[in-house]
């Protein structure tokens, strides 16, 4: 318990764990809906916490030490954020008590089992074991000893300056990592297209052929290129194709940054711009995109002042912005291209064409050498599982970043799905106005809940604020639980939630879900 106590503050949503288990598959989930003790049968007597009864929803009503033929709590727990909260105010009110401090915090559940409700889980033998000592190791791996040998020993490398290699230089970097989901429905959590591409784009899959499979494209022109090129006026010289607007981001900052640069990003923005500039050992720094009376705005005053002092080696803009949905104006942009000439622009564009907002990367392009253009297929094109983005640059800089793209071009069916996709203007114009339409009303009517303030938004999602009377975490778990998955962010210390536009049906459900929610 006196380890409980120590991190009490921190306990929430939260796994405890003992460090003597070892697990045949990862236990971590991002979605979790009720608290529970992993626990294993025997039908030989144990001397564990064996557990004696469960009510008619699963709930533990009593627990004792010892016992044959029963479940046995053995493993991780995880604390739901209302069982944290219980089993905090009980553990601050009796940790007067001097014995307290050493009891097992099964024991101190078990003295609260009414209220401190806990579900099993039940794994079998192979799933999960407990390892008291090296021996217990050895019986069940016995190759364990190599791993002894060779970690264990008096000259072994972890203590020898033999043991810096190739490697050493990203022992602490840690890689960009998106949520695993295995639900098709209800995923309003990563901004996808749930409406999907035009029709097209299917046909093509269709009508591919043996050739698209076993053969290179190597004729001179890259058709996609081509056909981006008479959309943006640009010659096929300042367009290069990825496969997405990931890639492109992180070859540009390949090639571009060095060891200690700084790349200037936003607060808050996609944490995925922060891990490539560390995977470069570089550094990041920041500037606010702050709440306005209706939506989001660029402090782009407060960007100008730390560019000055950070002096970065790369600016990063997201227009529409991530999570916010805010634009930066034709005129701040400009404004922060030419009073950094020595920075390099990158103006991440990934949710274009989701609203009225344009720019004319043209204009940029003719009269500016420091600024890029990043695009992807995955937003408003609706064809994420196809991976595919391309930038826009200077032909100067096309052929410096070539030198960090493949040899060979991307998916050939990919690249004809992409032109099928651009070719149905008519497609995408009346989706984008199907979008706009949800969004607008989905913020009119949330932003009549007392609590709730959500922002407008050029993106195809919807960042909302909510006051302190709105337990936020809670309301994503019931939105979790009746099939939708919302996103959480960490901002000022408050949780904000964003949601992706769907189509109506699961608008209007989610709206009524948050309704009810605030309601209780």
């Amino acid at each position: 318990m006196s380890s409980l106590y120590a991190a009490k503050d921190y306990l929430k949503a939260s796994y405890v764990c003992c460090s003597d288990n070892w697990f045949a598959h990862n236990v971590y989930r991002d979605y979790v809906y009720d608290s529970y003790y992993g626990c294993l049968y025997s039908d030989e007597f144990c001397n564990e916490y064996c557990v004696k009864g469960l009510d008619d929803r699963g709930y533990m009503t009593e627990v004792k030490k010892g016992g044959e033929k029963s479940w046995y709590t053995i493993g991780e727990a995880f604390f739901s954020k209302s069982f944290s909260k219980k089993f905090v105010d009980l553990m601050v009110k009796e940790y007067y008590d001097p014995e307290m401090k050493y009891m097992l915090w099964d024991d101190f559940q078990i003295k609260h089992i009414t209220e401190l409700l806990m579900k099993i889980k039940r794994y079998d033998d192979a799933e999960c074991k407990e390892f008291d000592t090296t021996e217990d190791i050895l019986q069940f791996y016995p190759n364990f000893k190599d791993f002894i040998d060779q970690f264990f020993q008096e000259d072994e490398l972890i203590n020898s300056t033999q043991r810096i290699s190739y490697l050493s230089n990203y022992s602490d970097i840690k890689q960009y990592s998106v949520v695993a989901t295995e639900q098709l429905t209800g995923r309003m959590h990563v901004n996808e297209n749930l409406f999907g591409p035009s029709p097209k784009c299917l046909e093509v899959l269709h009508n591919a052929t043996m050739e698209d499979l076993y053969l290179y494209d190597l004729t001179r022109e890259d058709d996609l290129a081509v056909e981006i090129s008479k959309i943006t006026e640009l010659s096929t010289d300042s367009v290069f194709i990825h496969s997405g607007s990931s890639d492109v981001i992180k070859t540009i900052m390949t090639i571009v940054l060095n060891k200690d640069d700084t790349v200037l990003i936003s607060a808050p923005a996609w944490n995925y711009y922060k891990s490539v500039c560390e995977l470069r050992h570089a550094k990041a720094a920041y500037y606010n995109v702050v709440p306005g009376t209706d939506s989001y705005e660029f402090d782009t005053e407060n960007l100008l002042e730390t560019a000055k002092k950070t002096k970065p080696r790369i600016i990063v803009i997201t227009t529409p912005h991530n999570p916010t949905g805010a634009v930066i104006s034709r005129t701040d942009l400009e404004k922060i291209i030419k009073e950094n000439p020595s920075s390099l622009v990158i103006v991440d564009e990934a949710y274009l064409g989701l609203s009225t907002v344009t720019y004319d990367a043209k204009y940029f392009l003719n009269a500016y050498n420091n600024v890029v253009f990043c695009r992807t297929f995955s937003k408003l094109y609706g064809l994420a599982g196809i991976r595919m983005g391309y930038g826009l640059c200077t032909p100067m800089a096309k052929q410096v970043f070539k030198l960090d793209l493949n040899p060979f071009r991307t998916s050939n069916i990919g690249r004809k799905v992409c032109i099928a996709a651009l070719q149905d203007k008519k497609y995408y114009s009346d989706l984008t106005k199907t979008i706009i339409s949800l969004k607008d009303e989905f913020i009119s009517e949330i932003n009549k809940i007392k609590g709730i303030k959500a922002f407008k938004s050029a993106a195809n999602f919807i960042f909302i604020h909510f006051d302190d009377s709105i337990d936020v975490q809670a309301l994503k778990d019931n939105l979790a639980s009746n099939g939708y998955l919302v996103r959480l962010w960490t901002e000022g210390g408050h949780l904000s939630m964003r949601i992706t536009v769907a189509p109506k049906p699961d608008m209007d459900k989610v709206l009524e879900l948050i309704k009810d929610f605030c309601k209780k």
